[in-house]
């Protein structure tokens, strides 16, 4: 598995050098000329843009925090059942919409680490944290960290056999360009009454998440879990940074953020539909 140039589709190389006794990234290449710096991260940012959006700095922190803090698990350990029980086997895996990487890398680990590695997000920060959860020796060699969107993703046709889409927005032209024939995607999403017990104490209607499950052209849906329990969120600073790394925190007022943050503790239900897709041969 390898990056392609997103001007013009041609195979990147390089990005990786073990000379002189140590790790150093030089710029990716394409046929053409095109060329790409690859952040000391071990990061490259293939946006056509050229600049980049998505999380802020704080809240990648904050989703970095409270991840760290193992409130999510079971939906981790939902995504790596899937991947055993339809792709047991992976060579070559992307995370599409990585964040700042706690899911791709905890399954890599727990995976075994053999599969190549593609992380992208539209985020060029959240590609560099996701590239440092990584041994830097493999850092563009087996694992590919690049700031892109899930629409143009950097990746051959064909190239992927399993495919996750976590929180993400679905790109079904992409996902069927780049999985190969037999190849799944693995898709979470959050239940109606995800932390609702979160949003009943900073609004006053709190509403109802779309939970409904999309089909995918060219793929079958095989698997459809639901994954729901409750923690109780006792560290006051986890409980700012679950609430900082969600939507809500964008469009929440100070006086309704006040509310939580007069809250010492919270215990809410957590909730997500992890689906699974095959692509037709």
């Amino acid at each position: 598995m390898r990056l392609i140039c997103p001007i013009c589709g041609r195979r990147l190389d390089g990005g990786h050098d073990e000379s002189g006794g140590r790790v150093t990234y030089p710029p990716i290449r394409c046929e053409n000329g095109h060329s790409f710096d690859v952040s000391a991260k071990g990061s490259v940012n293939l946006l056509r843009s050229g600049g980049g959006h998505g999380d802020s700095a704080e809240m990648l922190a904050a989703r970095r925090r409270f991840l760290s803090g193992g409130y999510y698990i079971p939906l981790a350990d939902a995504l790596l059942g899937a991947i055993k029980e339809f792709c047991p086997h992976p060579t070559a895996i992307l995370d599409a919409g990585c964040g700042e990487g706690w899911y791709i890398s905890r399954l890599d680990r727990e995976l075994g680490s053999v599969a190549d590695i593609a992380a992208v997000d539209v985020s060029p920060k959240a590609a560099a944290l996701t590239a440092g959860l990584f041994p830097r020796e493999e850092r563009m060699k087996r694992v590919f960290c690049a700031a892109a969107s899930v629409n143009a993703l950097p990746l051959e046709d064909a190239s992927v056999d399993v495919l996750l889409s976590v929180f993400s927005p679905l790109a079904p032209d992409e996902f069927s360009r780049v999985v190969t024939g037999g190849g799944i995607v693995i898709r979470a999403v959050p239940t109606a009454r995800h932390l609702w017990q979160l949003k009943a104490a900073v609004y006053e209607r709190p509403y109802e998440n779309d939970e409904s499950v999309r089909d995918i052209p060219g793929f079958e849906r095989i698997s459809e879990r639901r994954v729901e329990y409750t923690v109780d969120i006792e560290d006051k600073g986890d409980l700012e940074a679950l609430f900082s790394m969600t939507p809500y925190s964008r469009t929440t007022g100070a006086e309704d953020e006040k509310k939580l943050l007069m809250l010492g503790s919270l215990e809410t239900g957590i909730g997500f539909i992890v689906t699974v897709y095959r692509r037709r041969n």
